[in-house]
């Protein structure tokens, strides 16, 4: 992972205020990395245990290779997107496009560039073996790098401290982040810090 370009992008994110769009953040992210620009397809992905797939503008193997026109390429499953009939879920849509974006900062070994890679990375989930194969690590860190740019520090520490007072609950927090409650714990946990800061090299 090429963690000093990441911690460009985390201490730009501290200087913006929640909701964080992805219209100041993904460009940024773009910026950084010395990448394509990113674009997003809704797609039928083949596990349920996948929301999305980040595949690089160059990776001509890839099954979306046709739609990519010289772009980086986010797929997002089907499953996610809001029809206005009360399918889909536009907090979990927003996560997993910045979480997949992340993987601009991946090292080669890291990637899913090959059907073998990428298959590697599903045996992973299915047997719930997260952190056997570089893919899987790297899919775990893209969860801490998307929260830590989703809530710059100094909010997260306010909503720390409201919760503990009863102040605010979960879901409101994520209500207010328009992120998946589900990861709320996780980006107020002990180890949040320690573990941004490995990312970081802070």
């Amino acid at each position: 992972m090429k963690k000093n370009l990441f911690s460009q992008l985390y201490n730009f994110c501290q200087t913006l205020d929640i909701p964080v769009t992805r219209g100041e953040l993904i460009p940024k992210a773009v910026e950084i990395a010395g990448a394509q620009k990113i674009r997003a397809i809704w797609v039928d992905l083949t596990s349920d245990k996948i929301r999305g797939r980040f595949v690089r503008a160059n990776n001509h193997d890839s099954q979306w290779y046709k739609f990519m026109k010289a772009e980086n390429v986010i797929a997002l499953s089907s499953s996610l997107k809001a029809d206005g009939k009360g399918n889909g879920n536009k907090c979990w849509e927003r996560f997993i496009f910045v979480k997949e974006a992340m993987h601009l900062f991946d090292d080669a070994d890291e990637s899913t560039a090959t059907p073998e890679s990428y298959e590697a990375l599903l045996q992973d989930l299915e047997n719930g073996a997260y952190y056997t194969s570089k893919q899987s690590q790297s899919d775990a860190m893209a969860v801490w790098m998307a929260l830590g740019c989703l809530c710059p520090e100094k909010n997260r520490q306010d909503f720390i401290e409201k919760r503990k007072s009863g102040f605010i609950d979960n879901f409101g927090i994520a209500t207010q982040l328009k992120i998946p409650e589900k990861h709320i714990d996780k980006l107020l946990s002990e180890n949040f810090s320690k573990i941004i800061g490995e990312l970081t090299q802070q």
